[in-house]
C-alpha cells in the first residue's frame, strides 16, 4: 500500500506582526549606504562632491541619524491641557492600534542598542557615562584608583582578638612559643620587672633580648595594630630567619638565657622565677632484690618528655614513662651493699611538679633505616583537665593508684592552657602554630603568625551542672550521656556520644572519634599534630607585681576578669606608644587624603556630567567637531579606570601612535613625509594655511583627545577609519576645552581626505565592474571551431576570471595579458610561439574585444602564428645530448660496477693486500648521482686530488691516523683508478702499496707520496670551529695510549686476557697468514650488531679553538648526560685536569678523539617527606648547624641580616659549612672536596666548583 502523502506545512508569514514597529536602522545596516552611489550615481572620479565624501566617511545626512542623548535632562511638561489631550487621544486610538502596523519616522527615536550604535558617529550614549551617573559608585571607583596607599585602618586591632606576630621567613617556631609565654601572666609580669644592672649601659640593655622581649610583650598587650613585627627581638637573638629550627630546642635555649638574666636581678622572686614556675623534680630509684637497699638520684626537668603510641591517652604515656624496669641477666645491677651483681628494679618517680607543666610529645623520631629523623603521625588523646596525683601518690614501684578527677581532694589538678602544633609531613620542614587559652578573656585562640582567630570548638559550653571545673572557665565542655535525659528521645536506645575533641590538624587528615564507653566520665581531645602541651595547676597564681604595677583591663580589651594585667615598663611602653602614635598619624593622614580625593571626585563628576549631557548634536546640518571614540572613552574613564599593566601600556602606545597604512590606505598614492613633519591643525588646514602650533605626536595625557588613529597617511580624516569617530557639538567641544582638554589634532567635518575617497571609489567600482565583465566574457570566450581565435596566457586567464583576482592590487590596474610575467606563456624569447602548448589558451575575437576595453594596449597573438623553429631545434639537440649521456653512464656503470654499491669511505674500506688509490668522497657521491639521472644531473668534470698535496709535493694527511683517514676520503683499486683516469681528467695519484702488521697488533700503511709532517700539523691547527669525537669508556676499559688512538682504537682495550673474536667470510675461525682481520662487536658467535648499537659510546661535538675544557665538558654533558664534575677526560692517553685551558693550548686537532670516563660515587638525596622513596645507597643527611652562631647557641658576634639572598646570610651559611665536622656527602669511589658556597662535592684536582664556579682556596 503506498504511503500517504504528507501534508505540506504552511510557511511562516513574513513581515511585521500587528503592532510591531519597523526598524529602519536594521535595514540601513544591511546595505552599505556610504558607498551605494558608486557605479550608479557616479562612475567617474571627477563627479565626486563634498557631500559624497561626507557620505563615504559616514558623516553624511543619509548615512546615519543622530541618537537622542540618554543622559540629557528631560523637559518637564505637566500642563493640564496637554495631559487631557494625551488622554483623549490615547482613548480614541486604543481600538485602532490593534490593527495598525506602526512605521516610525524615527523622529526622537530612543537609542537602545549599543552594538548597532557603536559605529554611528552621531551616537554618544555608550562611551562610559554610566560610571559617573551613580555618585556612590563613582566615588568608590575613584578612590580605588587614586588612593593607592594602603588603608592603615585595615591594620587596626580588634580588641576582642589578641595581637599576632609577623613571620619573618621561617620564624613560626619562635612566634608560637612567644604567644604561649605571653598568656602566662606570671611569666609576663616577671619579664616586665627585669631591669638593667647598675654597671650596664642603658643603650646596650635596649639591644638585649630581655628588653626586646619586654617590647614584644608590651606590643602584644597594648598595640593598636593587629600584628607586631618582632624583628628587633630576632636580631638581638641573631636568629637566621630563613632557616626553620626545632621549637622545643628554641624553648630550652631561650629559657636558659632568660634564667641567666633573671638571676642577675635583685628581686629574689625574679631570681627563682623559672625554677618555681616551670621546674619539676624527678627521682630515679634502683631497688636491689636481695637486700632491698635503695639508690636514689634526684634531677630537675622543665619538660616532661613522653613517647607516642597511636591512639593512646596522655595518662597512659605518662604511666609508660614511669613504668619500672627489671635489671636481670646481662643487665644486672651492682649493689654497693651486696658488693656484687644482683637483680634489681629501676623506676622513675615524680617528686615535685611545677605550677606550669610542659609536656613534650616526641613526634620527631630517628629512623635507623633512612638515617634520618622523621615525624610520627600517631594520634594522642589528652584531657582538658589532667590529674597528676595518681603519679605522685605512690607506695612503691607497683603500688600506684588512680584518683577520680571529680573528687575535691585532688591537689595536683592541671588544666589545659595551650597546645603547640607542627603541621607538615616531614621533620625537616613544616609550620608551627599555637592554640592558647586567654585567661583574661576566658577564650581559646588559634595563633597562626599574623592570623589570630577564636576557636569556636573550644568554647562550646555545657550546662552549668556538667562543668568539669567549679570555677566555670574550663576550656572544653562536652555533654555527657546524661544530657539526653528529658529529651524527646527518652525511652529509646541512647546513641553513643563521642567524648573527644579534635585539635585543628592538617587538612589532609580525617577526624577519628572514640567511643565514650571506653573511658568513663573523661573528656578527651585528640590530635596528630600536637607537639607540646601546656598545663597549669588549677588555682595557681603568682603575684610578682605590686598594686601600682598592675592595671585592670578595660572593657575594650574584651576582658571580663577582675584579675589585673601586668603593667609594661616605661621604656618599653614608650616604644609601643610611639608606634601607636605613628599608626594614629597614618590613619589621620589617610583620612585627610581621602577627603581631598572625594572633593576632587565630586568636582570632576560635575564637570564630566555637564559635558556629556550637552555634547550630542540634534541634526547633521549644525556644525560639529570630530573626536576619536577610544579617546573619549579614555577621557571619561580618567580617574575611574585602573591604570593599565606594563603589557597593556605597550598595547595602548601602539594604538595611540600614528597608524600604519592599512590595505585601504595603500590604494591611493602615498605622500612621503619627513621625520620632522608634524600633524597639522585641520581648523587652519581647511583655510589653506598650516598652523605653527602643530604637534609631532599624540600626547598620552588623559586630558588629551588623541585623534591620530583617525588620520590617513595624508594626515587628514580617513574615510575608512571613521567607524571610531564621534561627532561632538560645538557647545560640548567648548566645554571640553574649558575643562583643560586639548584635541590633537582638531578635526572638523571638512577635513575628510578626498584622495582616500577617490582611491576607495576606484576599488569599489572595480568590485562592481569586474564581475560584470567576467560574466560577459565567460559566455563568449570559448571558440566553436579550430581555425579562429587568439592565444592568451592560461595562468593569466584563470586568475583574471576569479571574482577576486589574486593579481589585483588595491589602487592599481590589473596586469595586462602580455605583461612580462605572463608573456612568456605565449611567446618565446625569440618572438615565436612557445612550444609548451599547455601554457596558453585560445579565445574568440569577441572575447578579445572585451579585454581590449580594459587593456587597450594589449596586442593579442593570432592562432595562425607558427611555433618557434629555433626553440624546436634546441629541443631536438637536447634530446640527442641526453641520449649520449645515458650511453656514457651505462658504459661507466658496466666497467665500475663495484663503485656503485660498496662502502668506499674511510679506512674501513681498504682492500686488504691489494694496492689501492685514494679519491675524494665528493667525487664518488657526484658520480653516483649522475649515474642515477644522467640526463638531468651534471656529470663530474674531473677527479682532483690536489687539495691533499702540499707545496712540497707531499700529503697533508697521514693515512695511518684514523682522524685523517675518515669518510671524506674514498678507496678504489688501482684498476678502478686507471678506468676513472680514462674517462676523467684525474690526478695526482695517491696510492697505498702495502699493509704492515705491527708488533703491537696494529697495522701500518705504506703509501705514496709520503706525509709532510710540518704541513699536516699546520693545516690541522688552522681552524675556527672543528668537530671532534668523544668516546665513553666503560668501567673495565683501559685508557688508550697515543699510539692506540692513532691506529684507530676507539674505546680502549679490554682488561680480559681472552683474545677478541674475528670473522672470516661471515664465520668465526682462525686467520690465515697474511690476511687482514676485521674486528666485530657482539656475541661470541660473531653476529654483527647494528651501527647504532656499536657507535652508542661515540659521539661528535663541535668546538672552537678558544673553547675551554670546562665548555668541552658541558658539550659532553649534553651528549652523554654526565655532569662535568663526574667526568675524567683523556686526550691521547693523558688526563686533562685544568678546566681553564683551551682547545688551542691543549693541542687538540681537527677530527681528534677524546676519551671520557664517568666517576661512580654516592649521591646525596634530599628526603623532605615520608612519601619519598630512599635510594639503595645514600649519604647521611646533614642536620644543619641548628642554633650554632646565634646568641642562644653561644655566639656573641654582631647580629646580621638574615635574608636568604643577602651577603650576610651567604657568609653565615659558608661559615657553618666550614665549621661542620661531618661532610654533606661521602664519595666512596674517589676522595672529594665540598664547595664552600653550594656544598657540592668536587674532585680533589678541581680548581673551581663545577656547579657554581666558586674557586677553591689554594
Amino acid at each position: 500500500m503506498p504511503e500517504k502523502r504528507k501534508r505540506r506545512v504552511a510557511s511562516p508569514a513574513r513581515g511585521l506582526a500587528v503592532g510591531e514597529k519597523l526598524d529602519r536602522t536594521r535595514l540601513r545596516q544591511d546595505a552599505d549606504v556610504r558607498w551605494n552611489w558608486v557605479g550608479t550615481r557616479v562612475k567617474q572620479e571627477e563627479d565626486i562632491t563634498e557631500e559624497l565624501c561626507l557620505l563615504a566617511s559616514g558623516l553624511g545626512p543619509k548615512s546615519a541619524k543622530p541618537c537622542p542623548n540618554k543622559f540629557a535632562p528631560k523637559p518637564k511638561d505637566s500642563s493640564p491641557a496637554r495631559s487631557a489631550s494625551h488622554a483623549s487621544s490615547s482613548q480614541s486610538t486604543q481600538d485602532s492600534d490593534a490593527a495598525v502596523i506602526v512605521i516610525s519616522d524615527e523622529e526622537n527615536e530612543i537609542c537602545r542598542d549599543k552594538k548597532r550604535c557603536k559605529d554611528n558617529p552621531f551616537c554618544l550614549n555608550y562611551l562610559g557615562q554610566d560610571k559617573w551617573q551613580n555618585e556612590d559608585r563613582a566615588l568608590r571607583d575613584y578612590l580605588k584608583v587614586n588612593l593607592t596607599d594602603e588603608d592603615p585602618h585595615e591594620l587596626a586591632r580588634k580588641f576582642s582578638i589578641p595581637v599576632g606576630l609577623r613571620n619573618l621567613g621561617a620564624t613560626c617556631y619562635a612566634n608560637a612559643f612567644l604567644q604561649v609565654w605571653f598568656q602566662d601572666l606570671a611569666f609576663r609580669s616577671a619579664v616586665y620587672k627585669c631591669q638593667p644592672s647598675e654597671a650596664s649601659d642603658s643603650g646596650k640593655f635596649e639591644d638585649s633580648p630581655i628588653f626586646q622581649l619586654q617590647v614584644t610583650f608590651a606590643a602584644l598587650q597594648e598595640s593598636n595594630q593587629y600584628v607586631y613585627n618582632p624583628v628587633k627581638l630576632v636580631e638581638s637573638l641573631q636568629l637566621k630567619t630563613s632557616i626553620q629550627q626545632d621549637a622545643q630546642e628554641f624553648s630550652k635555649l631561650f629559657m636558659s638565657h632568660l634564667d641567666n638574666e633573671f638571676k642577675k636581678q635583685t628581686d629574689p622572686k625574679l631570681q627563682s622565677l623559672l625554677p618555681s614556675q616551670f621546674e619539676g623534680k624527678v627521682v630515679h630509684t634502683t631497688v636491689c632484690d636481695k637486700c632491698k637497699s635503695r639508690s636514689e638520684r634526684e634531677s630537675t626537668f622543665l619538660e616532661l618528655e613522653v613517647n607516642l603510641e597511636n591512639n593512646a591517652t596522655l595518662d597512659e604515656r605518662i604511666k609508660a614513662l614511669l613504668e619500672p624496669e627489671r635489671m636481670v641477666d646481662d643487665n644486672q645491677y651492682r649493689c654497693s651493699v651486696c658488693d656484687s651483681l644482683q637483680d634489681a628494679t629501676r623506676y622513675t618517680e615524680l617528686r615535685e611538679l611545677p605550677p606550669v607543666l610542659h609536656v613534650s610529645l616526641l613526634r620527631f623520631v630517628y629512623d635507623v633505616q633512612s638515617w634520618e629523623r622523621k615525624k610520627s603521625k600517631d594520634k594522642i588523646r589528652f584531657p582538658p583537665c589532667l590529674n597528676m596525683d595518681q603519679f605522685l601518690r605512690a607506695s612503691g614501684p607497683d603500688g600506684r593508684m588512680e584518683v577520680d578527677l571529680t573528687q575535691e581532694t585532688i591537689d595536683h589538678a592541671y588544666e589545659l592552657r595551650g597546645v603547640l602544633l607542627h603541621k607538615g609531613q616531614s621533620a625537616y620542614h613544616g609550620h608551627y602554630e599555637a592554640q592558647v587559652y586567654d585567661c583574661t578573656a576566658k577564650k581559646w585562640y588559634q595563633f597562626n603568625d599574623e592570623l589570630v582567630s577564636q576557636l569556636d570548638s573550644f568554647t562550646t559550653s555545657a550546662s552549668p551542672q556538667k562543668k568539669l571545673s567549679s570555677n566555670g572557665d574550663d576550656p572544653i565542655a562536652v555533654d555527657d550521656d546524661a544530657d539526653d535525659e528529658g529529651s524527646k528521645t527518652k525511652g529509646k536506645r541512647p546513641r553513643k556520644v563521642a567524648k573527644t575533641r579534635r585539635v585543628m590538624d592538617s587538612d589532609d587528615e580525617q577526624e577519628e572519634r572514640v567511643d565514650a564507653n571506653n573511658i568513663k566520665s573523661r573528656k578527651f581531645i585528640h590530635s596528630k599534630d600536637a607537639y607540646m602541651l601546656i598545663y597549669a595547676r588549677r588555682g595557681h597564681s603568682l603575684n610578682l607585681s605590686s598594686p601600682s604595677g598592675c592595671h585592670t583591663p578595660s572593657p575594650a580589651n574584651g576582658s571580663t576578669a577582675s584579675q589585673p594585667l601586668p603593667q609594661p615598663p616605661s621604656r618599653a611602653m614608650e616604644i609601643v606608644t610611639t608606634e601607636n602614635d605613628k599608626f594614629l598619624g597614618d590613619c589621620t593622614g589617610y583620612d585627610r587624603k581621602k577627603e581631598e580625593l572625594e572633593q576632587k571626585c565630586m568636582e570632576r563628576r560635575s564637570m564630566v556630567m555637564d559635558v556629556y549631557k550637552s555634547w550630542s548634536i540634534s541634526n547633521q546640518r549644525e556644525p560639529y567637531m570630530i573626536a576619536s571614540r577610544s579617546s573619549l572613552e579614555k577621557w571619561l574613564g580618567n580617574g575611574l579606570d585602573p591604570p593599565p599593566k606594563s603589557k597593556d601600556v605597550k598595547d595602548k602606545d601602539a594604538e595611540s601612535s600614528p597608524p600604519k597604512p592599512s590595505e585601504e590606505d595603500t590604494r591611493q598614492p602615498t605622500k612621503t613625509l619627513s621625520s620632522d613633519e608634524e600633524f597639522p591643525d585641520f581648523l587652519t588646514l581647511v583655510n589653506g594655511s598650516l598652523s605653527s602650533s602643530s604637534i609631532s605626536r599624540a600626547s598620552q595625557s588623559p586630558n588629551t583627545i588623541d585623534n591620530s588613529n583617525l588620520l590617513c597617511q595624508h594626515r587628514r580624516l580617513s574615510p575608512i577609519r571613521t567607524k571610531d569617530a564621534k561627532a561632538i557639538s560645538m557647545h560640548g567641544f567648548e566645554l571640553l576645552k574649558r575643562g583643560g582638554c586639548t584635541f590633537k589634532p582638531e578635526l572638523s567635518k571638512s577635513a575628510v581626505c578626498e584622495d582616500c575617497v577617490r582611491a576607495e571609489f576606484r576599488e569599489k567600482l572595480y568590485q562592481i565592474e569586474h564581475p560584470r565583465l567576467v560574466s560577459e566574457f565567460s559566455k563568449i570566450y570559448i571558440p566553436e571551431c579550430d581555425d579562429t581565435g587568439f592565444f592568451i596566457s592560461k595562468a593569466w586567464l584563470k586568475d583574471w576570471m576569479l571574482q577576486k583576482p589574486k593579481m589585483h592590487r588595491p589602487s592599481e590596474d590589473d596586469p595586462a595579458p602580455d605583461s612580462p610575467e605572463y608573456a612568456e606563456h605565449v611567446l618565446c624569447e625569440h618572438g615565436g610561439l612557445n612550444l609548451c602548448r599547455s601554457d596558453r589558451r585560445r579565445i574568440t575575437s569577441p572575447a578579445v574585444d572585451i579585454l581590449n576595453v580594459v587593456f587597450p594596449d594589449w596586442n593579442p597573438i593570432p592562432w595562425s602564428k607558427p611555433e618557434c623553429k629555433i626553440c624546436q631545434m634546441h629541443l631536438d639537440t637536447s634530446k640527442e645530448a641526453k641520449l649520449e649521456q645515458r650511453k656514457k653512464a651505462e658504459n661507466e656503470k658496466a666497467l665500475l660496477s663495484r663503485l656503485q654499491t660498496d662502502s668506499l669511505f674511510g679506512r674501513k674500506a681498504l682492500l686488504g693486500e691489494r694496492a689501492c688509490a685514494i679519491v675524494p668522497s665528493d667525487f664518488i657521491r657526484a658520480w653516483r648521482s649522475w649515474l642515477s639521472k644522467p640526463g638531468d644531473t651534471p656529470r663530474p668534470n674531473s677527479l682532483d686530488n690536489s687539495f691533499l698535496i702540499c707545496d712540497h709535493g707531499k700529503l697533508v694527511v697521514d693515512l695511518n691516523d684514523t682522524s685523517d683517514f675518515g669518510d671524506d676520503l674514498a678507496v678504489v683499486s688501482q684498476a678502478e683508478w686507471e678506468t676513472l683516469s680514462s674517462f676523467y681528467e684525474a690526478g695526482p695519484l695517491i696510492s697505498i702499496h702495502d699493509t704492515i702488521i705491527c708488533d703491537g697488533g696494529g697495522d701500518s700503511l705504506v703509501f705514496d707520496p709520503s706525509c709532510c709532517t710540518e704541513c699536516r700539523l699546520s693545516s690541522k691547527l688552522d681552524f675556527v670551529e672543528a668537530r671532534i669525537s668523544v668516546v665513553l669508556l666503560q668501567a673495565d676499559d683501559t685508557v688508550p695510549t697515543s699510539e692506540e688512538v692513532r691506529n684507530g682504537k676507539p674505546g680502549g682495550s679490554h682488561t680480559s686476557d681472552k683474545p677478541p673474536e674475528f670473522l672470516k667470510n661471515g664465520k668465526s675461525g682462525s686467520l690465515a697468514s697474511g690476511e687482514r682481520s676485521i674486528a666485530t662487536y657482539g656475541k661470541p658467535n660473531g653476529t654483527r650488531q647494528s651501527r647504532r648499537i656499536r657507535d652508542s659510546r661515540m659521539r661528535h661535538i663541535d668546538v672552537k679553538k678558544t673553547s675551554t675544557l670546562k665548555e668541552v665538558k658541558r658539550a659532553i654533558e649534553a651528549e652523554f648526560n654526565i655532569a662535568p664534575y663526574l667526568q675524567k677526560v683523556f686526550y691521547r692517553g693523558k688526563e686533562l685536569k685544568d678546566d681553564t685551558e683551551t682547545v688551542a693550548t691543549l693541542g687538540i686537532l681537527i677530527r681528534d678523539t677524546l676519551h671520557v670516563r664517568e666517576l661512580k660515587g654516592s649521591t646525596c638525596i634530599d628526603l623532605d617527606s615520608e612519601t619519598d622513596k630512599p635510594a639503595t645507597k645514600k649519604a647521611k643527611r646533614n642536620e644543619g648547624s641548628a642554633f650554632e652562631g646565634t646568641l642562644l647557641g653561644g655566639g656573641g658576634g654582631p647580629s646580621r641580616k638574615d635574608e636568604p639572598n643577602s651577603t650576610a646570610a651567604a657568609e653565615d651559611q659558608k661559615q657553618v659549612r666550614e665549621e661542620s665536622k661531618e661532610p654533606m656527602c661521602i664519595d666512596e669511589a674517589a676522595t672529594s672536596k665540598p664547595c664552600p658556597a653550594c656544598t657540592f662535592d668536587n674532585p680533589l684536582d678541581n680548581f673551581q666548583c663545577a656547579i657554581c664556579d666558586t674557586p677553591f682556596p689554594q
